[in-house]
């Protein structure tokens, strides 16, 4: 049975430090994803996420518009961002333990938390390179109304030089090509009944 990426309740958010003092927040809004959960073993999945570049949002207008501009992103040449998994590997779970509360409205419940390697390719601004995705899963849960849901959440860091996100007058600044991008991608997926 295909899994449908909640746009409702998944998010991918983004966060970069701001002059050496500060973090700036935000998310994309407009996300494709292609959900390849079937397996019961996490091992055999594969996804594949398209982001719509100019959905990127802050809440600061001028700011979102510079960061959508030639400057950075460059929506108009790039204006998707995507990431295709090639292969998934177990960590070690570390502290994080399985829930043991059922939620009152569950009637199924399978938690869990399995903690996940996500390796594939990611391309950002025309620049395709390989990426790793710090995940885990969570388990999935029926509600009374026969809904079946799984739940992850994945996050990784790309270095602005990496991906030619920079200004020209940034071009020659070492550190500011060092610095990061730091994205979290929260997913519930539902599963489509046939």
């Amino acid at each position: 049975m295909p899994w449908q990426f909640d746009t409702n309740l998944s998010k991918v958010l983004w966060s970069v430090g701001y002059l050496g003092v500060g973090t700036v927040r935000g998310r994309f809004t407009d996300i494709q994803a292609d959900l390849q959960i079937d397996a019961d073993n996490p091992l055999e999945w594969r996804t594949s996420v398209t982001i719509n570049a100019a959905s990127l949002y802050s809440g600061y207008t001028m700011m979102d518009d510079h960061l959508r501009s030639d400057d950075f992103l460059d929506v108009e040449r790039y204006p998707t961002i995507e990431f295709r998994s090639s292969r998934i590997e177990v960590l070690p779970a570390g502290g994080v333990q399985v829930p043991n509360q059922k939620y009152s409205g569950a009637v199924g419940w399978e938690p869990h938390a399995d903690h996940l390697k996500i390796s594939g390719d990611l391309t950002l601004h025309g620049v395709t390179r390989p990426a790793e995705l710090d995940a885990w899963y969570f388990g999935q849960v029926t509600d009374g109304r026969g809904q079946t849901r799984r739940s992850f959440t994945a996050e990784t860091s790309v270095r602005r030089g990496d991906f030619n996100l920079l200004m020209s007058s940034d071009r020659a600044e070492r550190s500011i090509a060092d610095e990061v991008v730091n994205l979290t991608i929260d997913v519930i997926a539902t599963r489509i009944s046939d």
